[in-house]
């Protein structure tokens, strides 16, 4: 089961990049925080620092997404990485 569920986190990461690298807030949040946990990839919080700021910054971002990001941001601090 976990082997299912951790494909399944490949196969997410793999199009949320995409989407994230073409500027889609929301897609950049979930791959910040999908590289803060580990979820289909190795746990880097450099690089989940790197898109949870791109998303809040995004100036498309819904206010949904901003307020996520940004508390995401604050929660886990993650301006010490």
């Amino acid at each position: 089961m976990y082997k299912s569920l951790f494909q399944n986190y490949k196969k997410a990461f793999k199009w949320y990049k995409k989407a994230a690298e073409q500027g889609i807030e929301n897609a950049q949040y979930n791959l910040g925080v999908m590289y803060y946990y580990g979820e289909g990839v190795l746990i880097d919080k450099s690089k989940s620092k790197y898109w949870i700021k791109k998303a809040y910054e995004n100036k498309n971002a819904s206010v949904s997404t901003e307020n996520r990001a940004k508390k995401f941001w604050e929660e886990k601090e993650l301006w010490k990485y």
